[in-house]
């Protein structure tokens, strides 16, 4: 009797896997670096972004059982944002360090958000069901900062905790991630860690290690 035995091929991942585009939403936790490291603490974020594949959807071996590649090039986008509030510590030194703005002088706590919008390349590398990744990607951070002090006119003309004062900055940003997903059919889950650093008026600001997970399909 003769036998006979073939190896089943290892593929970069399978056909009903391949995604020419996709998209992405995802929650987390970043901490701050750098001198905003004095006026916030760390904070959840949440995420979305999308994607396009860059190299061929082809298999570079076709037949019964085709062989994808293994690296390919993806052109993304990421939207984040997150809100932190204003260490209590940072509040006198802000009213301090500006003495001709009066009207911090009546802020009691104050809140900071951050947006950020990046677009770029990621490089990955898939075996069967399994993606590894990284990416750097830049763009646009917006940087806000609102105060509030206590109501003076009473809860019905004015809200408990009245904006005394906010100021917004805008400027450009780069992001760097490394991830890994795991999908079965077109839906994947990932988790992610990555830094975000803004340039020119928010040069000191930067979000690191940003730790995420999520969902892709």
């Amino acid at each position: 009797m003769l036998l006979t035995a073939a190896a089943y091929p290892c593929r970069a991942q399978y056909p009903d896997e391949r995604q020419t585009y996709f998209v992405d939403v995802s929650g987390g936790w970043t901490g701050v670096r750098k001198a905003d490291s004095k006026n916030f603490g760390s904070f959840p974020v949440i995420q979305a972004g999308a994607g396009k594949l860059l190299t061929t959807s082809d298999p570079e071996k076709p037949g019964l059982y085709p062989d994808y590649r293994h690296w390919n090039i993806f052109l993304t986008g990421q939207f984040l944002w997150g809100e932190s509030d204003l260490k209590q510590a940072a509040l006198p030194v802000l009213i301090n360090s500006n003495p001709q703005t009066p009207s911090l002088l009546s802020a009691q706590s104050g809140k900071g958000r951050f947006y950020s919008t990046t677009a770029g390349p990621r490089f990955q590398y898939s075996r069967d069901r399994w993606d590894i990744y990284g990416q750097v990607a830049g763009g646009w951070l917006r940087r806000s900062l609102e105060l509030t002090g206590a109501s003076t006119q009473g809860g019905a003309l004015q809200p408990s905790s009245p904006s005394v004062f906010s100021r917004s900055a805008n400027s450009g940003d780069i992001r760097a991630t490394a991830g890994v997903a795991y999908g079965v059919k077109k839906l994947h889950v990932f988790a992610e860690i990555g830094m975000l650093a803004g340039f020119a008026v928010n040069h000191e600001t930067m979000l690191a290690p940003i730790l995420s997970g999520g969902v892709r399909w």
